[in-house]
């Protein structure tokens, strides 16, 4: 992770600190009180002894096995060039982990060809998994090559079930990877996705030489340059070798001007599944981070009106999890940085050093593409988050890979996930202060649950309107009985879990609650799977879950 620049003197910033207690008029003051959502996420931290310590990493998962690339083994690092991202806390090893034994393997990466090993033990790689596949790019660290810092510039694909006998095994580690060099996979601090056959390298830079805060134009220099761009591209992959396709690059200097970000799996207003980025740094006017959210989308991007994030910019922790029942897109960040944090009750501060928060946060997206921003009142148990990763439970329930379809999990406690690694500060503001004692890397790990408090169907309206019940008459139709007041006209839509409506029949009047009313819809042609019946009238409704087998 590379944190807040800063070219502020001591002086300065305490007058900063202070001006903030006085201050009786923040920027952007809203109300950050939880809604009852019907559920809630719940963290159980997992004790496990000598779990392995990292931060800034990647990660892939099979067989319950993770595999720990890159990252770091120290704290933040410190503010001084000569200090900075000291080569001897790169984490040197691929690390295979099993969390549910406890059990882990590593082999350092040093037989590996220079350019390869160098890579995979640097800071901030991009990486993404398809299938048992974990393809990495870029990230920061010192080359012995180079005899500097460099931002790195291969793309690498793992084979993962490999890689891991082979950790396990103490057998060679290269016959399990391919790579290839590209100037255009040079970058650290993006993110990188795969979407519908493509990759996605998102954001970040290319940074070059060693880092300095008062840089690039006093003491040591540096070469520094944002990206600004969505990079697409395709990965030919025979298990061999590698190579680069259908290449594409969208160019936008201002949306897309960030590094150490969140990128988040969204249902987004439409009902299309698509990527969002959240927050990230730094503005171009001063080195604090951007507040809004920008959608992915394959034309171009757009940000989202009207809305800013105050909580969590940096990258940390995240869930997100889709309502199709309301149509709601909440996203969960745990931890990490930020500039804003709530001081107790309902008060915001500003903190413009970014420092380490315990802030867990809530965005919710509603069907009309509003959005809104939540404290849920939940706090990390201590400064974490920075640099850490959710890890899906296997099985889990979830549209698109990454987003927990919450009215597919059955009632109450639903183990969905883990929160490991990142960053663990002593204090929330010890950039300036960093002797490399104040933070270190986390070995901790946290079972994530959502608690499913209700059942997700909508409650029954006031009318009295009910779906008495419905069957699957063979696979080939489902039918429905539907009854409320006598004359009151209604509608009944089948749809799927996004929310879009598949179908819709007028129900006409409905009868007593002695002569209900039966509609049928043909489903000879859907694919097994959760759907919804949604019956309404005017404002009033209701929904019930179907099952197609």
């Amino acid at each position: 992770m590379i944190p807040v620049s800063c070219v502020a003197g001591p002086k300065l910033q305490l007058m900063k600190s202070v001006l903030l207690l006085l201050c009786l008029c923040l920027p952007t003051l809203r109300s950050f009180a939880q809604t009852d959502l019907g559920f809630s996420v719940v963290l159980e931290e997992w004790k496990i002894p000598d779990a392995p310590a990292a931060h800034s990493f990647a990660i892939g998962v099979h067989d319950g096995t993770w595999l720990i690339v890159g990252g770091r083994t120290d704290g933040l690092h410190r503010p001084q060039p000569f200090a900075a991202f000291d080569p001897a806390a790169h984490n040197r090893d691929l690390i295979a982990f099993h969390p549910e034994t406890g059990t882990t393997w590593r082999q350092s990466v040093n037989g590996l060809p220079v350019a390869l090993r160098e890579q995979l033990q640097s800071t901030n790689i991009q990486f993404t998994q398809v299938d048992t596949v974990l393809y990495l790019c870029g990230g920061y660290g010192y080359s012995n090559h180079h005899r500097d810092f460099i931002t790195h510039p291969l793309l690498v694909a793992i084979n993962l079930p490999g890689c891991i006998r082979a950790l396990q095994t103490g057998r060679d580690l290269l016959p399990h990877m391919r790579y290839v060099e590209d100037g255009r996979m040079r970058v650290t601090g993006g993110q990188m996705a795969y979407q519908d056959g493509e990759f996605l390298l998102v954001g970040g830079h290319d940074f070059e030489g060693v880092y300095n805060p008062n840089g690039p134009d006093f003491g040591p220099g540096f070469f520094q340059a944002y990206t600004n761009e969505v990079r697409r591209f395709r990965i030919g992959d025979d298990g061999k070798s590698i190579h680069i396709s259908s290449y594409s690059a969208l160019h936008d200097s201002l949306a897309l001007h960030r590094r150490d970000y969140n990128l988040v799996w969204q249902v987004q207003p439409g009902g299309q599944t698509g990527l969002t980025i959240y927050s990230g740094v730094f503005q171009y006017a001063e080195n604090v981070p951007w507040l809004s959210l920008v959608d992915l989308q394959k034309d171009g991007v757009k940000e989202v009106p009207d809305f800013e994030q105050l909580l969590n910019h940096y990258h940390c922790a995240h869930l997100p999890i889709y309502n199709s029942v309301t149509g709601q897109m909440h996203t969960f960040f745990f931890g990490g940085m930020a500039r804003y944090y709530i001081l107790s009750g309902n008060d915001l501060m500003d903190d413009v050093n970014v420092p380490f928060v315990k802030t867990i946060a809530r965005v919710t997206r509603n069907a009309d593409g509003t959005a809104a921003e939540f404290d849920t009142g939940e706090r990390m148990p201590g400064f974490l988050g920075a640099g850490a990763e959710f890890i899906h439970l296997p099985g889990t329930p979830r549209i698109d890979g990454e987003i927990v379809d919450l009215a597919s999990l059955k009632p109450g406690r639903n183990l969905v996930g883990y929160i490991y690694g990142g960053l663990e500060s002593s204090a929330d503001n010890i950039f300036f202060t960093n002797t490399d004692v104040e933070s270190w890397a986390s070995a901790r790990v946290f079972k994530v649950f959502i608690d499913n408090q209700r059942s997700m169907l909508l409650p029954e309206a006031g009318s009295g309107l009910q779906l008495m019940g419905w069957q699957d008459a063979g696979r080939q139709m489902i039918v429905a009985r539907a009854q409320g007041p006598e004359s009151q006209t209604c509608v009944l839509e089948l749809a799927d879990v996004k929310g879009r409506v598949l179908a819709s029949k007028p129900c006409g009047k409905l009868g007593s609650t002695l002569d209900p009313v039966t509609i049928g819809f043909d489903v000879r042609e859907m694919q097994e799977g959760t759907y919804f019946l949604n019956l309404h009238s005017g404002q009033e409704g209701m929904t019930r879950r179907v099952e197609l087998r």
